[in-house]
């Protein structure tokens, strides 16, 4: 509103003019919206209601300009008159309105302000509630998402549950046939125990009584061999021919001398013509040989050897345990069943000394020529060959250090012994003889 459409008395009455601006904002205020107490949320001002308030503060603008100005309305000399005097007096009147129109353009300044301000709080405050209802509906669908997700969520685990209820009784109906089958299983499998242990136990005792009868036919053969001895059959005179001289003898099992050098109780089991106690004594060694063919043990004597008559698995049962701490035995397992072989070894294995030495010679069934006489001589049993015969000493507490050949044929540019620890060489088939060297342990 502009000043010329602004209509002013004679008379400005100042009361009346801000009575009329507060009816007017008092009457704004009662038709503003009230703020929702549900919501929380501010409401916003109506911007016609804004656009009001503006007009009536322009309105009251124009009246305070309009305080202290006395129009003139005369013209004429009558003007010349009245300008003077309205001067006057609008001095008079300007002297005691000065504060009160200064305080109404104050007021009317800071109304405008604080309804610029009005509309800024209105426009942020707008754009708070696009963001607030923005927000409200995204909330809303998040939340009715939500819902149908866990309502999704509640059916599965009920379903799961379900399953799982129907799995653990299916689980304890199997626990119940497992524990019956179980018991079941048990007793029957005590009296396949049962049943397993009798039949060992009779199987035991038959193979018991099998073993007593084997060992008794071969003692019988053992003892039926050496009766050979005791009749007409001339062993020392097949020794002689078929073996060698006892010159021979000797200067073969030479090849064991340095294995018993340092003994101080040595047994020759079945030493023949005592060959080997015979070195062992010439070198002041104590030894004894055992014989049990008589003939041998009378031609043992008669050259000054220390040479027992008895049979040698009694000989070592007599013996203390630990006694001895060498054996030699030449020739003398190939006439022993495989039963009295084991026996011999465990009987030696028990009077030995822990670090003595045995020595075991036999035929080398490598060796086609020597093996082609082996049945040569009537008490031969069976041949041994060098695998078999080691693991047979190892049955016992023995370890076996090597395997020494020896005798070798003649005609072979080859040395008087060969001592093999592992695999055989070719060579070991020009020996006639080898012998297990074992250790007790």
């Amino acid at each position: 509103m502009n000043k010329a459409s602004f209509e002013l008395g004679n008379d400005v009455d100042v009361d009346d003019l801000m009575a009329h601006i507060r009816e007017t904002v008092n009457s704004r205020k009662g038709t503003m919206p009230k703020p929702s107490a549900s919501s929380g949320i501010p409401q916003r001002i109506n911007s016609n209601e804004v656009d009001e308030i503006l007009q009536e503060i322009s309105r009251g603008g124009v009246y305070v300009d309009a305080i202290n100005q006395i129009p003139l309305k005369t013209s004429g000399w009558k003007r010349r008159i009245e300008r003077p005097f309205k001067k006057f007096l609008k001095w008079l009147v300007h002297w005691n309105t000065k504060s009160q129109a200064e305080f109404n353009r104050s007021l009317t300044r800071s109304l405008g302000l604080i309804t610029q301000h009005l509309q800024v709080a209105q426009t942020n405050l707008g754009a708070m509630q696009e963001l607030i209802q923005s927000e409200t509906d995204r909330m809303s669908k998040a939340s009715s998402h939500t819902d149908e997700e866990l309502g999704r969520l509640s059916r599965g685990l009920d379903s799961l549950d379900e399953r799982v209820n129907a799995e653990s009784q299916r689980v304890k109906s199997l626990e119940r046939m497992v524990n019956e089958g179980s018991a079941g299983l048990r007793k029957a499998i005590e009296e396949i125990k049962q049943e397993d242990l009798q039949r060992t136990n009779i199987d035991r005792l038959r193979l018991t009584k099998a073993i007593e009868s084997i060992e008794k036919r071969f003692e019988d053969a053992r003892i039926h061999s050496f009766s050979l001895h005791d009749q007409s059959f001339d062993y020392l005179g097949f020794e002689e021919r078929f073996r060698g001289s006892l010159v021979e003898i000797k200067h073969r099992q030479e090849a064991y001398l340095d294995l018993f050098l340092e003994k101080k109780n040595v047994l020759d089991l079945g030493c023949g013509r005592g060959e080997f106690v015979e070195l062992l004594s010439e070198r002041g060694i104590p030894v004894t040989g055992v014989e049990k063919f008589k003939q041998s043990v009378e031609f043992c004597r008669n050259r000054g050897l220390q040479v027992e008559h008895a049979d040698m698995f009694e000989y070592l049962s007599s013996l203390l345990d630990r006694c001895l701490d060498g054996v030699f035995t030449a020739q003398v397992v190939e006439h022993l069943p495989p039963a009295l072989i084991l026996k011999l070894f465990r009987l030696c294995g028990a009077k030995m000394k822990t670090g003595g030495i045995m020595v075991v010679e036999t035929v080398n069934t490598n060796c086609v020529e020597a093996l082609c006489n082996f049945y040569l001589d009537p008490t031969h049993v069976r041949p041994l060959p060098p695998a078999m015969l080691r693991f047979m000493v190892e049955q016992s507490p023995f370890k076996v250090r090597s395997l020494r050949f020896s005798s070798p044929l003649p005609g072979n540019n080859v040395g008087r012994i060969l001592e093999v620890e592992a695999e055989l060489p070719q060579e070991v088939n020009v020996y006639q003889d080898y012998a297990v060297v074992a250790v007790r342990v």
